[in-house]
């Protein structure tokens, strides 16, 4: 048996769950704006009325009674509506909402990456272009090969890191050459 506060309390608690799963204004790529919304309201009136009293007079047939009127006005209650305003939040434009955080929205998928701004994709080693979907030659490294490339990308290389023979090195040179690290005559 549903009790008379049982339908306030849904209320309140619908209300509260609204609130913790909205975005933060203090996050991150959350940006806001005002909306304009109608409530319906009780307000009260004047609301006019005839009044009808009497008065003495020389009236002989109404038994010196004169009848008068006169405005009067009592308080009365209508429904209105009424604009309020409130600050929205949403996700800033080029992001978008996923679990109550706005991440960036690529338009092309990351096929080998990770959307990190708006149609900005970070590539995985050895995969290039807008959508990370074209392969450089690092892909055609063993294992060994890109490690040590890697390592040469991230600092000096150390000695066991040198390339092991000179066609190495002439691929380095082309992924070099191809990152624009390196200008050739």
């Amino acid at each position: 048996m549903m009790s008379s506060s049982s339908p306030l309390l849904l209320a309140v608690s619908c209300c509260l769950i609204a609130l913790t799963l909205s975005l933060n204004l203090d996050d991150p790529n959350v940006c806001s704006h005002w909306e304009s919304y109608s409530v319906t309201v009780q307000e009260s009136y004047a609301h006019p009325f005839d009044q009808i009293y009497y008065t003495s007079c020389a009236d002989i047939l109404n038994w010196f009674k004169c009848t008068q009127h006169r405005v009067s006005y009592r308080t009365a209650y209508r429904r209105g509506e009424k604009t309020m305003h409130r600050r929205k939040s949403q996700c800033c434009p080029g992001f978008y909402e996923s679990r109550d955080i706005c991440v960036p929205h690529c338009a092309e998928k990351c096929v080998h990456g990770r959307c990190v701004a708006p149609n900005t994709c970070q590539c995985e080693p050895g995969w290039g272009g807008a959508d990370c979907s074209s392969a450089s030659a690092f892909l055609a490294l063993s294992p060994r090969e890109q490690e040590m490339a890697v390592e040469e990308e991230e600092g000096e290389p150390s000695e066991t890191s040198k390339p092991p023979c000179p066609v190495y090195a002439e691929l380095l040179e082309v992924m070099e050459h191809a990152s624009g690290r390196l200008q050739l005559p």
